[in-house]
């Protein structure tokens, strides 16, 4: 037998109909979910229905759903389903730390396409079953018949299965993936006039004898060369994977016959591989010692001056750079017909929303021999009576402007 569901509650079960509508007054329309990677799911439920979140433990997807409603599986969607697709802010493209600053910045690339995908609000994650009220019940008697004739009933009501949707974040499920390798941009120097500095060394030779005297010139300096990296903004997976990317800085050559001396005319740039991912600072410099010497010939009454210089070029290129990354994403039900979005590159189609970016800048020292300068002059009795000594050194240290070609 089938009876109406209010005339059931009321004439059967009174005690039992107050008990459950109390319990309806007090049951939560709305509630929160989190998992323990700052995953959150939240829900607001239409009004007849009740909240059920559940948390998640480690990465795990936290779960957030509406309850015991008449609704169809359609109505859910139209209260929890936003759109599939949203412009979520990358703060990576926010302005860069100067580079002549030393300022550093970690990008966590895990962590911002974690909070991409939070802002993202809740999507369909997968779909359950449960069990619907229809508002009707059943009875059936039991038992021996009493006096009058009748036997005990029991009712219960019918219920019939219904799909829901569980909603929540979605999140990561996988390693970070480059996409592309690192792409570099270089803020080249100003070629046509770039600041240089002259270390040098004067030889000073004096025969103020009837013979030709020999002599030897030896210029030597202890200097550092090579490049440093400083990295201001560095990106960092999550992962123990390594970012690297390669920089080429070309640099023209230095003219030829530059200070007077025999010239130089060669190209010296470099290429240099470099992690992006940690903050350390790499250093690819060398304490070197130099030498150059020149044979020197002076006739009698004669005075002799060497001058060799090297050209000590030093430049600071900034670079910038950005990667673009994908990801595997849990399971879910996020796609327009309902179908699974297995990558981040689904959910975030458009690459800027993936791109994170990373600057820095590179120190570089060179050294270029600028050759000998030689010029011979003739000496008085006087200028030789005037001093005793027959040779003298002179270092100095000049700085100037030079044009590479």
């Amino acid at each position: 037998m089938v009876i109406d569901k209010r005339s059931a509650r009321l004439l059967l079960f009174p005690t039992l109909y107050f008990s459950v509508a109390m319990q309806s007054e007090a049951l939560p329309s709305s509630c929160s979910a989190t998992n323990e990677n700052g995953g959150v799911c939240s829900v607001d439920c239409p009004e007849g229905q009740v909240a059920s979140c559940q948390n998640a433990s480690g990465g795990g997807n936290p779960e957030c759903a509406c309850t015991g409603s008449f609704a169809s599986g359609a109505t859910i969607l139209q209260n929890f389903l936003r759109s599939n697709t949203a412009t979520v802010a990358n703060p990576t493209l926010a302005a860069l730390p100067a580079a002549n600053s030393d300022q550093q910045v970690v990008v966590n690339v895990r962590g911002e396409v974690t909070r991409a995908l939070n802002q993202l609000g809740d999507r369909r994650i997968k779909q359950e079953t449960r069990q619907v009220p229809t508002g009707r019940y059943e009875c059936r008697s039991y038992g021996p018949r009493d006096p009058d004739g009748n036997r005990p009933e029991r009712c219960w009501e019918i219920t019939h299965p219904e799909q829901y949707d569980v909603v929540g974040r979605l999140a990561l499920n996988g390693e970070i993936i480059l996409t592309t390798p690192p792409q570099v941009t270089l803020d080249q120097p100003n070629w046509s006039a770039l600041p240089i500095s002259y270390v040098g060394m004067r030889g000073f030779y004096r025969n103020c004898t009837s013979l030709q005297q020999s002599f030897s010139f030896a210029h030597t300096e202890e200097v550092t060369v090579g490049q440093r990296v400083t990295k201001l903004t560095s990106i960092v997976t999550g992962t123990t994977q390594k970012v690297t990317a390669s920089v080429n800085v070309s640099a023209p050559a230095v003219p030829g016959g530059i200070g007077g001396g025999a010239g130089i005319g060669v190209e010296s740039g470099f290429t240099q591989t470099i992690t992006v991912s940690d903050t350390a600072e790499e250093n690819y410099t060398t304490r070197r010692s130099v030498q150059e010497t020149y044979p020197i010939q002076v006739a009698p009454n004669s005075l002799v001056t060497v001058t060799h210089r090297w050209l000590v070029r030093r430049i600071s290129v900034p670079y910038s750079g950005s990667v673009v990354v994908d990801a595997p994403i849990i399971p879910n039900m996020a796609g327009p017909s309902g179908n699974n979005l297995p990558f981040l590159s689904q959910i975030l189609p458009d690459p800027s929303q993936r791109r994170y970016i990373f600057n820095g800048r590179i120190e570089d020292t060179t050294l270029y021999d600028t050759g000998f300068m030689v010029t011979q002059a003739s000496l008085t009795p006087d200028e030789c009576a005037s001093s005793t000594s027959s040779v003298r050194y002179e270092p100095f240290v000049e700085s100037g402007t030079v044009s590479f070609q």
